[in-house]
């Protein structure tokens, strides 16, 4: 199996980092319902994670130099939990156990209380997560509302 590697993404990899995210972001406005601007999709905490080391946290994961996936890790002010702000894998190599294995690498380099959702409408998203968290921890699922109109589903975790 060729050498995957996790690691924070460098500020001299942001705009590499950025083009991929835009791949991410343009997928996942069919269930966000976000629209580009002049072409672009808007992320306006993307700078935050390297202004901000202590409380925000851009991981990758790369065969060699070649990009598989992305995760935004944050802590959250308002309730002191790790959040999974952003996750996601290329396409050509889902299915393939890594999403699964970079999910498990990142949330397990923090200890303490955790929560992450997904659009509730993204059943293949909700599928995942419950699968991985299955496994990671005990977890507690609701919905989640952020008064924009999207249904979510939220878990919530303890890594010891």
């Amino acid at each position: 199996m060729p050498d995957y590697r996790v690691d924070l993404v460098l500020v001299s990899d942001k705009n590499v980092l950025a083009r991929h995210l835009q791949t991410y972001l343009a997928e996942h406005a069919v269930f966000s319902g976000r629209t580009p601007r002049d072409g672009v999709y808007e992320y306006p905490w993307f700078d935050d994670y390297w202004r901000n080391p202590d409380s925000r946290w851009p991981f990758w994961m790369r065969r060699e130099e070649e990009f598989v996936a992305l995760a935004f890790v944050h802590l959250d002010d308002s309730d002191g939990r790790y959040e999974l702000a952003e996750f996601f894998v290329a396409e050509r190599f889902r299915r393939q156990g890594l999403g699964d294995r970079f999910a498990r690498d990142v949330i397990q380099r923090f200890h303490g209380d955790w929560k992450l959702h997904q659009v509730a409408e993204n059943i293949r998203a909700v599928a995942f997560w419950r699968h991985v968290l299955g496994d990671l921890a005990d977890y507690v699922e609701g919905p989640l509302q952020r008064g924009d109109g999207v249904e979510r589903v939220e878990q919530r975790f303890v890594i010891p």
